[in-house]
């Protein structure tokens, strides 16, 4: 429906623009021919010259608009030894194949990996393992929360407070909870939290509120 005056003179601003720079939106890619039409804007950054010109190219989310102090939340100087730690994208190749030692329990939250991880196969296989204890923090009983030997409940965004970047404004926000978790559902923060005092940790950490974690972040 885009007029052919309109394209052209699209063209001729973008042939004529010292950097041209394409913000790519996370919604483009969400449809049947998302892929493609993100490849053939990379192309035609490419026929333009613009990935050599300063200033030009594509961005997609560089996600280094905020400096979140992430280690009030992850606390790096708990671990007592270095950590084992893979891509998402390897968690087949993990469950199948980590002997050293095996992967035993997989806690899982905020991800689906049975329906959204690669080599899609290999990850049934290992979630279907017999001495793997899967635990599925989910507000759905999703592909992956099928696999799992316990589910807990989760809260949506409107029963939780949190922080919240953007994918393309640069406005880092905080949002109150709109209404109570209903049931027995639990924020991923108030889970761990909870698990952790049961598992005896006094650290004040454990204590503190989304609020007081906020401003430290």
């Amino acid at each position: 429906g885009v007029s052919r005056e309109t394209l052209v003179d699209l063209a001729r601003k973008l042939g004529a623009a010292r950097a041209p720079v394409f913000k790519v939106g996370i919604g483009l890619g969400r449809h049947s021919h998302g892929a493609a039409s993100v490849r053939a804007i990379c192309c035609l950054a490419g026929v333009l010259g613009a990935y050599e010109k300063l200033g030009g190219g594509v961005l997609y989310d560089a996600g280094c608009e905020f400096k979140p102090n992430l280690d009030a939340v992850k606390r790096p100087d708990w671990l007592e030894r270095p950590a084992r730690w893979l891509n998402m994208t390897d968690l087949g190749t993990a469950l199948t194949e980590w002997q050293d030692p095996p992967v035993k329990l997989l806690y899982v939250h905020g991800s689906n990996p049975a329906a959204t991880a690669p080599l899609q196969a290999r990850v049934h296989a290992g979630l279907a393992r017999d001495d793997l204890f899967t635990v599925v923090h989910e507000r759905f009983l999703t592909d992956t929360a099928r696999f799992a030997d316990l589910v807990l409940p989760a809260t949506t965004f409107v029963e939780s407070s949190d922080l919240y970047k953007s994918y393309g404004h640069l406005y880092f926000q905080y949002a109150k909870r709109a209404m109570e978790p209903p049931g027995e559902c639990r924020a991923n923060l108030d889970l761990v939290q909870a698990l952790g005092m049961a598992l005896g940790f006094k650290d004040p950490w454990f204590d503190r509120s989304v609020e007081e974690l906020v401003r430290e972040v």
